[in-house]
């Protein structure tokens, strides 16, 4: 931890984590206890032009950006477990559509050149 895990924050960091010692911990979720704690100048700007943030050593940066039709806001993992791991939210604006996303289970395959 750095200077930013204050008394408070860890209070809060620690009560969420245990209140979701049963709940799984997806990936790239981000848990809203004791956020945001610390953001940079162009915080509100960025906010602004669409960016969902995550922590990092207790600063606020964005993930990435929404774009036009996109909320601004972290994917629900819980409803969409299956669909979050296959696609993660932040592709959508990269690859707009073009480039397939392979599902796990012919993921193994696709390693492979098929003669």
């Amino acid at each position: 931890y750095g200077n930013y895990a204050t008394k408070s924050y860890l209070k809060a960091k620690n009560e969420e984590a245990y209140s979701h010692v049963f709940i799984v911990h997806y990936p790239d979720e981000e848990r809203p206890a004791a956020r945001p704690l610390r953001t940079a100048p162009c915080y509100e700007r960025m906010k602004n032009l669409g960016a969902v943030f995550g922590q990092k050593f207790g600063w606020e940066r964005p993930n990435f950006f929404a774009t036009d039709g996109m909320e601004q806001k972290e994917l629900e993992l819980a409803p969409y477990i299956e669909a979050a791991l296959e696609r993660k939210q932040w592709m959508a604006p990269l690859t707009d559509g073009e480039i397939p996303i392979v599902p796990p289970s012919q993921a193994r395959e696709s390693f492979y050149v098929k003669s």
